[in-house]
């Protein structure tokens, strides 16, 4: 499992960090577009149209980093066609957060423990579930029932309701 997991870890990290640098691949591109565009106004009879086509170009491309939450723009160097990313160090600081997040290698208590507490937290919501759709049956027996006995067996689906799914939801079980 410990493998597993930290197989897991290595390859999440290693695909975010390739997707860290199509990201700054795009960005150093517009950045060159831009580039481009200014080298090109200073020869035509447009070079203000021109100019505020290569400065929109820039924006877009400092814009487009500032959007993306889950990039680190600050670990960038060199800003703008010539940006600088170092993707190794990048891979190394997720891999340690990773491991700071997650149960400690060789720990089978630990392992077993956190795995067990999944599990009742699944069996709490598998019974949520269940409750749920206990108490929809409840809720249509009581649509459907005679007007006389409507208001009681609403009541008491109201009342397991209000117990119940709180009880199972917000409880803590422990194996």
């Amino acid at each position: 499992m410990e493998t597993v997991e930290v197989e897991a870890r290595s390859v999440e990290a290693g695909t975010q960090v390739r997707h860290e640098l199509a990201m700054v691949g795009r960005y150093r591109q517009t950045n060159a577009e831009a580039d481009r565009l200014e080298a090109a106004a200073a020869g035509t009879s447009e070079a203000a149209r021109v100019q505020d086509e290569a400065r929109l170009t820039r924006w877009v491309a400092t814009a487009s980093n500032r959007v993306t939450l889950s990039f680190e723009w600050l670990n960038l160097k060199n800003p703008g066609a010539a940006a600088v990313y170092d993707d190794e160090t990048r891979l190394e600081t997720l891999l340690q957060a990773k491991e700071y997040l997650a149960v400690g290698r060789s720990q089978p208590r630990h392992t077993a423990a956190a795995a067990d507490w999944h599990h009742a937290r699944s069996e709490r919501y598998a019974l949520c579930a269940v409750a749920t759709i206990g108490l929809l049956v409840l809720l249509t027996v009581a649509r459907i029932s005679p007007v006389r006995l409507r208001p009681w067996v609403a009541s008491i689906a109201v009342a397991a309701g209000a117990v119940v799914i709180p009880v199972l939801a917000f409880s803590e079980w422990r194996v």
